[in-house]
């Protein structure tokens, strides 16, 4: 599987013994009909990406190829789709995550390939958000909020009392 990635057949058949999944080890995959074709792609770190439920070897490896052909995943590309991953985020929360992407990750990290990013380039973008007094005090909110944030430093905030 090194290199460009590989095509098997699957199934989620469950040994009745352990009730573990048969996966590429079940009897009945050389049965016409049973099973999907999957692929699996390597990501340059930790497990391989496996993707399935093709209804043939050749639909599987169209879609690896498919996979290789795409662009290659920017860090600005994954926070941008992280935050829209996240469909449960209170409105100021997902404000400030967007604010300290576009503040502070983007422009020093967006362009960095995804399988390029390293401990010390992204070490080094926390140090200069340390040094600018983010992440190691209150956050400051962004421009477009009228009121102080919950996390202001109490003599910004509003005391309630007359």
């Amino acid at each position: 599987m090194r290199g460009s990635g590989s095509v098997y057949k699957g199934c989620g058949c469950r040994d009745a013994a352990s009730g573990h999944q048969l996966g590429r080890h079940c009897p009945k995959l050389c049965q016409r009909g049973h099973g999907s074709w999957y692929f699996a792609a390597p990501r340059g770190y930790g497990r391989p990406l496996r993707r399935g439920g093709h209804a043939t070897r050749d639909q599987a490896r169209a879609a690896l190829q498919n996979l290789r052909r795409t662009r290659p995943l920017t860090v600005r590309d994954w926070l941008d789709q992280w935050l829209a991953a996240r469909g449960k985020l209170r409105a100021n929360t997902r404000r400030n995550y967007r604010y300290l992407f576009d503040q502070h990750l983007i422009p020093a990290l967006g362009h960095v390939l995804i399988r390029e990013l390293d401990l010390p380039s992204v070490q080094a973008t926390f140090d200069a958000m340390s040094r600018v007094g983010c992440g190691t005090g209150p956050l400051r909110p962004p421009p477009s909020r009228g009121r102080a944030p919950h996390c202001a430093p109490r003599s910004t905030r509003p005391s309630g009392r007359d």
